[in-house]
């Protein structure tokens, strides 16, 4: 019988609990997790967006004009909705006009193109170009000079009007420019450096290592601006910087969102990030920036998770817009209409998770575990990882030599003995983890750096030895081995000024035990209480414990005459009596909570392994059936087979779950602790 009665759902606490085991049931629970970004932070930056709209130089407009008058004429010619084909052009030229004219220039029409052009070079290498592109190529070739709207660049001189201004403001800082096309990112860089300002490019199809690209901008002696085109707008990390430009304007919102995502995250040290948005006025791109963009705010929120509303509606707008001759009102009208649409269906969704946060108040239960988990300081550093190998080789390979260089970053050189080498050898070629790290071959110090962060390089050579490396694998086995070495007794001294308020003067004893549960979903814990030595009967729970122990682990001396103040074998019999006897009736109430966790996880899984066995059985069945009737009986015995080893899979896969549906437990004790607050 469910131990919450009907009557207990009308209150909240009841409701947050439930809602929490229902999450634990999730098979995947403990892979994915679905937690915005605008819920867990408290202290978000402040984006400050800044519109420029430049005015287009006659010459600009009349190429403006041109380009949009071929495509409209090519999209209403052929009566296709091909939106990349036709839009494409169109945006690199509000991109940056002189670029655009450069590219559509240098590119060759085959002869039947092009004939005159054939005539005048017959030894000339053609390509043969779409009709759009070739139409582009033609006509910019005899109407316009590229030197006339590079002269007449007003889009760039404002850019490096606003770059002059920042850089004078902010020196030492860093700013990203940001462009959908690599022949726009290569015109500015040509022409900002020959400015005098000092660049490094981003770009798709380079054969360089983007992150030694974004190295080289990191570092404080590095270029002042990075020109990236949209391969540095995903999977990137750039808080240390502070400001971009837009040099262009994508029609689909979400991704100036991914571009603003590269500053605007976790770690961006300031209190607001600035965004530029450049554009030529009385554009179409102005025209969706002023009744799309402002609308919606798209530059001062984020926009979560509409990219599949938004991505749909901005197809709609493509399509109205270039394949049909408009007004400019015309224009704005559809606009209107689409950013109505998406300020509509992005109200009602977040009205609806607003609902069902209030159903369960789970949101409040994700800032909670947020908030733990920082206080807590549950995540594993550098500094711990260093920690962690230090011990193992001291203990195990005492004359390996890790001489620290930087120890504010974890970066260090590190020789390994010969026997250490000999054995991470044979643990590398066991496990198959070969040419993963040097350190086993290497006879010289090799420069490391201990990193949370996998994907994190070095610049130049050298290691980042994470949670994955070898040799931190290595540890573990070692230590797993001989477990006695990780169960200490210990003596530590903290200061006052390193543990939260909730602690004061005096003498504290601590408890550690580890549990683990083995079960359809296999994990392990640590649990903690700890107690006041003048009053032990009156114990502080496991956050406070948990607390006092990380900052023992972080802050903590060696407490070499504790004998002398303590009489410890009294505190070895209250840690028995009072601390691990509250954990091991705290570990029977975890104990129950996993067994029913995983019989519902059984459950669930083993219905929907049913359900798949029995619709992949109907389907070959169906085609025995088929093949039978017909006559065609040469792959009947193939399929025969199929089914066979279909259901023989079954049966060991529903045999795996009964074996899993019991989980096996197991509590022990890892660690006591005297600890001295002073």
């Amino acid at each position: 019988m469910s131990q919450f009665e009907k009557s207990d759902l009308a209150h909240l606490p009841t409701r947050v609990e439930l809602a929490y085991r229902i999450e634990q049931i999730n098979l995947l629970s403990h892979t994915i997790t679905r937690t915005r970004k605008r819920e867990v932070l408290e202290n978000r930056v402040v984006r400050e967006p800044i519109s420029e709209f430049v005015s287009m130089a006659p010459v600009e407009a009349r190429f403006y004009e041109m380009v949009t008058e071929i495509v409209a004429d090519y999209a209403i010619s052929q009566d296709l909705n091909q939106s990349f084909l036709q839009v494409t052009p169109q945006q690199q030229m509000a991109s940056c006009m002189p670029a655009a004219l450069r590219s559509w220039q240098d590119k060759r029409p085959s002869p039947q193109q092009d004939s005159d052009h054939y005539l005048a070079d017959p030894n000339q290498e053609y390509i043969e170009l779409g009709p759009l592109i070739s139409e582009l190529v033609i006509q910019s070739r005899q109407l316009f000079e590229y030197q006339e709207l590079r002269d007449f660049d007003t889009k760039y001189k404002r850019l490096r009007e606003i770059l002059a201004g920042f850089f004078m403001e902010h020196r030492g800082a860093k700013i990203i420019i940001f462009s959908m096309f690599r022949a726009t990112i290569s015109y500015l860089s040509n022409r900002l450096t020959a400015d005098g300002m000092s660049t490094i490019m981003l770009r798709g199809g380079d054969k360089v290592d983007k992150y030694e690209i974004l190295r080289d901008f990191e570092s404080p002696s590095g270029p002042q601006i990075l020109l990236s085109t949209e391969v540095g707008g995903e999977g990137i990390d750039l808080q240390f910087c502070w400001a971009i430009i837009n040099y262009d304007l994508p029609w689909n919102p979400m991704r100036i969102e991914q571009r603003i995502g590269r500053i605007d995250r976790l770690g961006q040290a300031s209190s607001k990030v600035l965004i530029w948005n450049l554009l030529y006025d009385d554009t179409i791109d102005a025209r969706i920036y002023r009744r799309l963009y402002e609308k919606l705010d798209v530059c001062r929120k984020a926009l979560g998770d509409f990219e599949p509303i938004v991505g749909e509606s901005v197809s709609k707008i493509t399509s109205a817009i270039i394949t049909g001759k408009l007004t400019p009102e015309q224009e704005e009208e559809i606009i209107d209409q689409t950013a109505g649409a998406i300020e509509g269906m992005r109200a009602e969704q977040e009205r609806l998770e607003g609902d069902a946060a209030s159903l369960v108040a789970y949101g409040k239960y994700i800032l909670e575990e947020v908030d733990a988990a920082r206080d807590m300081q549950r995540w594993i550093s550098g500094a711990d990882l260093q920690f962690y190998v230090t011990s193992c080789l001291d203990m195990y390979f005492p004359d390996c030599k890790l001489i620290v260089q930087d120890a504010s970053d974890g970066e260090c050189k590190l020789l390994l003995s010969r026997k250490a080498r000999h054995r991470l050898w044979g643990f590398i070629k066991r496990n198959k983890l070969s040419g993963k790290t040097i350190l086993n071959q290497s006879v010289t110090p090799v420069r490391c750096k201990f990193s949370n962060k996998p994907s994190e390089r070095l610049i130049g050579n050298g290691e980042i030895i994470s949670q994955a490396h070898p040799l931190v694998r290595f540890a573990i086995h070692k230590f797993s081995q001989s477990r006695d070495h990780l169960c200490p007794a210990v003596a530590v001294r903290v200061s006052i000024s390193n543990v939260p308020e909730r602690f004061c003067v005096g003498t504290y004893l601590l408890a550690v035990s580890l549990w683990s549960v083995r079960g359809i979903r296999s994990h392990v814990r640590l649990a903690y209480e700890v107690s006041n030595v003048d009053d032990s009967r009156h114990l502080l729970g496991n956050d406070s414990a948990e607390l006092l122990a990380s900052v023992c682990v972080k802050k903590g001396v060696f407490w070499s005459n504790a004998d002398s103040h303590c009489d410890l074998y009294s505190l070895h019999d209250t840690a028995n009596s009072e601390l691990f006897a509250e954990l091991e009736l705290r570990y029977g109430q975890f104990v129950t909570s996993e067994e029913a966790l995983n019989w519902d996880r059984a459950e669930i899984l083993e219905r929907n392994l049913r359900r798949r066995f029995k619709r992949q059985e109907a389907a070959i069945l169906r085609t025995l059936l088929k093949l039978t009737m017909s006559g065609n009986v040469k792959t009947v015995p193939a399929h025969e087979g199929r089914l066979k080893s279909l259901r023989e899979r079954f049966k060991q896969q529903i045999a795996d779950i009964e074996d899993q549906r019991k989980i096996t437990h197991r509590s022990r004790d890892i660690a006591v602790a005297v600890v001295r607050v002073e």
